[in-house]
């Protein structure tokens, strides 16, 4: 009998943790998800020239220049207090965009933006290191599946459901919608009693990441 109960709870453990990384992957892709599609159709339609509009590429530098961070994440700090930070920011992020019409503050929309992406970009090393300490071999395939679900979940929440809501509603609800999404997909990890992703927690001695050593790896 006590055998089954351990089972049972080291089965709901790894379910739990398949929702965390499933929210943790569906809120950072949100941001990505508004810039890339969504917030152009917006830009095009209160009559931005396309030339500007594809100066939003600049946006997505944070995601392409995190490897230049990402070694200070795996050394201070542990994943949840990183993702929470990072989470905490973006839902600011957001609420200060829902005061940031783009046809009138386009130039401070534009650095609020660029501040998101580079938190959300961080809370991407962080969800990664998350990912492979809460893991083992077995069950990194699942939490593969789980992530790759919670990024397309991300995706039409960021992309569709945004412009939805912003046909609707306007610019500023459209915003705070977002923030809270960004929170309710946050939800899970911030409530959770367990502490997760310090490399003591889990009786290994991992080496710590240096960008010298990441890029002398021939692996």
């Amino acid at each position: 009998m006590v055998k089954i109960v351990h089972y049972v709870m080291a089965r709901s453990a790894g379910w739990v943790i398949l929702g965390w990384l499933a929210g943790l992957y569906a809120a950072q892709s949100v941001t990505g998800s508004m810039v890339q599609t969504a917030l152009p159709v917006v830009l095009r339609d209160i009559g931005m020239p396309l030339d500007s509009i594809g100066y939003l590429s600049v946006l997505f530098l944070p995601w392409a220049l995190k490897f230049l961070w990402a070694p200070l994440i795996d050394r201070f700090l542990n994943e949840r207090t990183w993702i929470l930070l990072c989470q905490t920011g973006v839902t600011l992020c957001f609420i200060a965009a829902a005061n940031l019409p783009p046809q009138d503050h386009m130039p401070a929309l534009a650095g609020v933006l660029l501040m998101m992406g580079f938190l959300a970009a961080t809370q991407d090393v962080a969800t990664d290191k998350l990912a492979v300490h809460a893991t083992t071999p077995e069950t990194r395939g699942a939490a593969s599946g789980a992530s790759t679900a919670g990024a397309y979940l991300g995706f039409l929440i960021g992309g569709g459901i945004w412009l939805i809501v912003y046909n609707y509603a306007g610019w500023a609800v459209s915003m705070l919608a977002m923030a809270a999404f960004v929170v309710a997909l946050s939800l899970p990890i911030a409530l959770a009693k367990q502490r997760t992703g310090h490399p003591a927690e889990y009786g290994e001695a991992l080496p710590k990441a240096r960008l010298r050593n990441t890029l002398s790896n021939r692996a």
